[in-house]
């Protein structure tokens, strides 16, 4: 009965012409049975307009702060491909500036004020975790390279409690040089003239770093200077 209803309802759009062809108390039936309500029911399609309905995305302030940590951590690891990127990023900058406002303009335009909002807060999101992580840059650095500097260090044939090591991670272009310091005898978080060591014992490190280095973990410090 249902398929025969669909079949005649496909041919009479016009419900007078239905009830003609069906007969009233079959008409009474389908009407019934709710069948027309079915049957009239809009087809639900995602068109462009359904996907970017105005709503707030967060999609694009977590792109922008994986961009950022993405960023620092390979300026961190890499000497060559961070100088690189570096300067990448400081001739791209106002490409994506002006991006980010034509981007924000024609939302606005079009009256989609959470989503132009939702591309707003890019910039100030990658502002804000830039800091934070630039600070944690050196742990992930360190955390990741620590067993290639274990070995480093436990191949020296200095005696136990008295080994020194020192590796470069300074980006490779002008500005402050950036050493990951080992010290099993702290000293070099003294200044020269509270310590017992003489400053040859320290690789030459001594007179720029002493006192002025930032204590990571265990015996590991960092020197810029």
């Amino acid at each position: 009965m249902r398929q025969a209803l669909t079949s005649a309802l496909a041919c009479n759009p016009n419900y007078s012409l239905l009830a003609q062809r069906l007969g009233r108390s079959d008409f009474r039936l389908a009407r019934k049975s709710g069948i027309f309500n079915i049957m009239d029911q809009p087809k639900v399609s995602l068109n462009s307009q359904d996907r970017w309905a105005d709503r707030f995305y967060f999609w694009p302030s977590v792109v922008s702060a994986a961009l950022v940590f993405l960023f620092v951590l390979i300026v961190q690891m890499s000497r060559s491909l961070g100088f690189i990127i570096v300067l990448g990023w400081f001739s791209l900058r106002p490409v994506i500036g002006v991006i980010l406002i034509c981007i924000c303009v024609l939302l606005a335009m079009t009256k989609r004020w959470k989503i132009a909002l939702s591309f707003a807060a890019v910039a100030p999101v990658a502002w804000a975790l830039y800091q934070p992580m630039v600070f944690c840059g050196p742990y992930v650095h360190l955390l990741l390279l620590e067993p290639v500097y274990h070995e480093v260090i436990h191949a020296s044939n200095k005696p136990v409690g008295s080994r020194f090591a020192s590796f470069d991670w300074s980006v490779g272009f002008a500005g402050d040089n950036t050493f990951l310091i080992y010290d099993e005898t702290d000293a070099i978080s003294r200044p020269l003239n509270k310590q017992s060591e003489v400053a040859e014992q320290q690789n030459g490190f001594g007179s720029v770093c002493a006192g002025n280095v930032r204590h990571l973990v265990e015996h590991y410090y960092l020197c810029n200077f």
